[in-house]
């Protein structure tokens, strides 16, 4: 098992605006049985952020850790 989180730049919020991930943590994208899946979520989750980002955005932080017992 694989898990894949994201490094929050700024608080995010749900619908009806309370803070669900707070600025400076690590929040939790997805679990994936294999690495080369957790991988490719990672590189779209780059892709994506390709897609949008603006001059002067911060570099988006990801990371893949290990959840094997």
């Amino acid at each position: 098992m694989w898990k894949v989180y994201r490094y929050a730049e700024a608080d995010i919020y749900d619908l009806e605006g309370f803070v669900i991930y707070e600025k400076g943590t690590w929040y939790p994208i997805g679990e994936y049985d294999n690495i080369d899946v957790a991988a490719a979520i990672v590189k779209h989750e780059i892709y994506l952020d390709n897609c949008v980002c603006q001059d002067g955005d911060p570099v988006p932080k990801l990371k893949i850790e290990s959840a094997l017992e």
